[in-house]
C-alpha cells in the first residue's frame, strides 16, 4: 500500500525454519518498558511464540512511527518464507485520527463560512497535509529499514510486496 503506512510484504529464504526462528530469536530482545536506551543489546524488541512473532525495531532516540512488525514463518518446498506485515502502533493511529478530525472539522467551518478569508482553509489543509507528511515519512523510513534488515538477515529475496 504505497499511499499508507502499512506493508505486507514476503519473502522466500533456503534456510530451514528452525534456523530462520533461530536467528531471529537471537536478534529478539524482550520488550523493556525503558524510555531512554544507553546502548541496545539487540536490534529488534518484541515476542516469538512459535512460528509467529511480533517485533519493533530499537532506536537510540524517540520515533514514535516505527512500525510495529508481526510475522509468521513457514515452511515451503523451496525453503521458508516470512510473511511481515508493518504498521504504526494503534496510539499513533488513534492521535493521528482525532487530529484529522480535528483539521477537517476547521476545515468543513472554514469552507461553510463566507464571512472568512482563506486563511482558516489554507491553515487546516496545511495541518491535514501535514500529518499525513509527518506519518508517512516517519513510518516508510523505519519500515524501509526493516525490510532491507530481514532481507539481509535472512539471505532471503522478496516474492510480495504491497
Amino acid at each position: 500500500m504505497r499511499y499508507l503506512p502499512f506493508e505486507h510484504i514476503i519473502y522466500t529464504t533456503h534456510l530451514s525454519e528452525e534456523e530462520v526462528m533461530d536467528i531471529l530469536s537471537r536478534c529478539v530482545g524482550q520488550k523493556s518498558g525503558r524510555i531512554f536506551r544507553n546502548s541496545p543489546v539487540k536490534a529488534y524488541e518484541g515476542c516469538i511464540n512459535g512460528s509467529r512473532f511480533t517485533i519493533s525495531r530499537v532506536v537510540k532516540n524517540r520515533n514514535a512511527f516505527v512500525p510495529r512488525i508481526t510475522g509468521t514463518v513457514q515452511q515451503v518446498d523451496t525453503g521458508t518464507s516470512i510473511e511481515v506485515k508493518m504498521q504504526p502502533d494503534t496510539l499513533i493511529w488513534i492521535f493521528s485520527i482525532l487530529f484529522c478530525l480535528m483539521a477537517f472539522s476547521f476545515l468543513i467551518v472554514g469552507m461553510m463560512r463566507s464571512d472568512q478569508d482563506d486563511g482558516d482553509i489554507l491553515l487546516a489543509a496545511g495541518m491535514l497535509s501535514g500529518i499525513y507528511l509527518l506519518m508517512m515519512l516517519g513510518f516508510k523510513t523505519e519500515s524501509k529499514k526493516s525490510g532491507q534488515f530481514f532481507e539481509k538477515l535472512f539471505d532471503a529475496k522478496i516474492i510480495s510486496a504491497e
